[in-house]
């Protein structure tokens, strides 16, 4: 068989990137991260007063090395009979898109329970559920009420990952009183805000007692720049290719370790979990 070279698999982007998800390299020992999370305080005073004193707290978060593994098998026929040259390339190729693909989801679905990371919508909590499907005109209210002045001051400043069925959604609805040809929710909402997007990671629709079909969406304020929002510390890859275990059998084992901890949201007015009624 005359074989072209292997295709890879596809996997979603990354959605952690896109919420400013911090990844830092970090030694031995439980990663701490502390902010103040109630400022010192300051007032106008008449001729004479005194200036007063006021108490300011810290608020620190922790988190402690988790590992993600992938491995990969092989036998040396296997390798022999393949009859491509990048068959053992690819499949070193896809181990690690498939473990890159894992610690995503975990950043961002990870509900805390052992071995599980804690995940960005693990940190944010549930959100209120829609009491109505989603319209044009509640669409853009919903943006509009992300606004909250510090962390967004204009509609620029709102990043928005939606589930596939809400882009899907908005993708379908036309501005009121328009022709056909005219915008829809989604390419609205892209142009006013940060960004409109969707990823295969992001959770399924909800069926509330088939009466209340929500889909949880991420929000992400980010207009102020150079900050720390959120940060998932990492203690280092570690990648083994073993020949010798499986020499018996000539098989040749490829495993990756990732240490890393749980989503820390440092400052939660950066985030919000927003919900979307898609059906009726």
């Amino acid at each position: 068989v005359n074989m072209a070279p292997i295709q890879p698999a596809i996997f979603a982007p990354s959605i952690a990137a896109k919420m400013g998800i911090d990844m830092p390299r970090v030694g031995t020992g439980t990663f701490a991260q502390a902010r103040i999370n109630a400022s010192l305080s300051a007032a106008a005073k008449t001729a004479g007063d005194d200036a007063e004193a006021s108490a300011a707290t810290f608020a620190v978060a922790s988190a402690q090395p988790k590992r993600v593994s992938a491995r990969l098998e092989m036998l040396a026929e296997d390798i022999a009979a393949a009859g491509v040259a990048n068959f053992e390339a690819a499949l070193r190729e896809n181990l690690s898109m498939a473990l890159s693909a894992e610690l995503d989801d975990q950043m961002i679905n990870g509900d805390g329970q052992a071995p599980d990371l804690s995940g960005l919508f693990k940190a944010l909590g549930v959100p209120a559920a829609q009491g109505a499907e989603l319209t044009f005109q509640n669409g853009i209210q919903t943006l509009a009420a992300l606004i909250d002045g510090l962390w967004a001051t204009e509609v620029s400043h709102i990043v928005q990952i939606v589930g596939v069925d809400t882009y899907r959604k908005m993708a379908a609805i036309l501005a009121p009183n328009v022709n056909a040809g005219d915008r829809t929710l989604a390419a609205t909402l892209a142009t006013m805000s940060g960004g409109l997007s969707t990823n295969d990671r992001m959770p399924a629709k909800v069926d509330s007692g088939g009466l209340n079909k929500n889909q949880t969406a991420l929000v992400f304020r980010n207009g102020r720049s150079g900050m720390r929002t959120a940060v998932c510390p990492h203690w280092g890859r570690i990648g083994i290719t073993d020949v010798y275990s499986g020499s018996a059998r000539a098989e040749t084992a490829v495993t990756f370790h990732v240490l890393l901890g749980d989503v820390l949201v440092i400052q939660p007015g950066a985030y919000a979990a927003e919900a979307y009624q898609v059906d009726a």
